[in-house]
Order: C-alpha cells, then structure tokens, then sequence
C-alpha cells in the first residue's frame, strides 16, 4: 500500500504526493478558471482511496479521481468552505465561511447528489467539523463555541444536540480520538489547545 499526502495550497491547487518521491507530485489538481480560489480543505474517504474531496474559498466542493487524473464532479455551495469531513456511510459534512453546516451526498461513482440539507450553525464563520461516534459531528465557530450535531440521516437537516463555548476566541481547529469519540481536542487563537469531554 502506498501512502499519498495531498495538502491543499493558494490558488486552488491539489497536489497529491508519495512521500518517497518528493521533487514532484504524483498528480495535480488546478480548477480551470478565471478567477482562481484557494483551496481551504481537502480529504480523502478510507473507502474511495483514489478520490480526493476539496472545498475551496468561492464555495465550490469538488472531488478529484487520483487514479485518472480527472476531476469527477463540482458542486457550489452557499459560501467558502473552511473543512469538511466524511463518515463511511454517512454524508460529508462541510463548515463554511458563511457559519453554517452543510451535508453533501455523494454516490458511489464520486458524483455529487443535490445538496442535502444546511443548517445556521455558528455567528460568524464555522471554523471547522469533525465526525465523533457513528452520527453526530462537532463544529466550532467564530465566538469559541462548540456544538455536537446528529447527521444521522441522509437528506435530513443536522439537529443541535449539544453546545458548549469553552473559549472566547476563534475555535479553528477540532479534532477526535476515535477509540474515545467523546474526547475532543480543539485549538483556539488564544494559543491555547483544550481537552474537552462530551457525554454523547
């Protein structure tokens, strides 16, 4: 098995890299337009190793083919998209500029379904979303709050489920420990990174 890293870049440029080959990427990813946008998050599902998703500053959600070198589909959103995250089974999950959360369904051939469903969730910007357990996702936002959403069926708007404001500053990053989902991990623009615990 060989392990890619794919960073996203200014510009909107999506490089895939095999760690023993560093002078160049294996495949790259420039969206052909006018006006380029940076690309602000990108991901690749466990299940569909050779599909990258990308969110990208002017909204737009992509998901690239590695294997083929192709971009498979391209969908907008209401506003630039901060970080995403994905489930196996469940819908990828978006935090966007505008503060809200947002669930794309995407098929088995990596072609993105209608949007989903879109919720209010922060004041501000929704700095980030990350999946804990099997169906909720946590988010945080531009007033240091965090809330835990149930994503747990397709189609359905996310429900509030817990809510918690643990900083006064900018939350701008989240992250999980898998074998303890109620165990979140969040760093903030006070400097300061914080260990949480969420009784889900």
């Amino acid at each position: 098995m060989i392990f890619l890293i794919i960073p996203c870049a200014f510009l909107g440029a999506v490089k895939s890299w095999d760690p023993r080959v560093i002078a160049r990427p294996v495949v790259q990813f420039i969206p052909e337009t006018s006006l380029p946008s940076d690309c602000w998050a990108v991901l690749s599902p466990q299940s569909r190793p050779n599909l990258v998703y990308a969110g990208y500053s002017d909204g737009f959600f992509r998901i690239f083919d590695v294997r083929n070198a192709k971009m498979v589909s391209s969908h907008k959103l209401s506003s630039g998209i901060c970080a995403a995250d994905v489930n196996d089974g469940l819908p990828v999950v978006c935090s966007t500029q505008g503060g809200s959360i947002t669930s794309v369904d995407v098929d088995t051939n990596g072609t993105i379904s209608p949007l989903s469903s879109r919720e209010k969730a922060h004041q501000g910007t929704s700095w980030s979303v990350k999946y804990v357990g099997s169906a909720n996702v946590v988010s945080s936002g531009s007033a240091g709050d965090l809330k835990v959403w149930d994503v747990g069926a397709r189609g359905r708007p996310p429900m509030p489920h817990l809510s918690s404001f643990p900083s006064h500053h900018s939350i701008l990053s989240i992250d999980v420990l898998h074998k303890k989902p109620s165990i979140i991990v969040c760093a903030s623009l006070d400097n300061t990174i914080r260990v949480l615990y969420f009784p889900l």
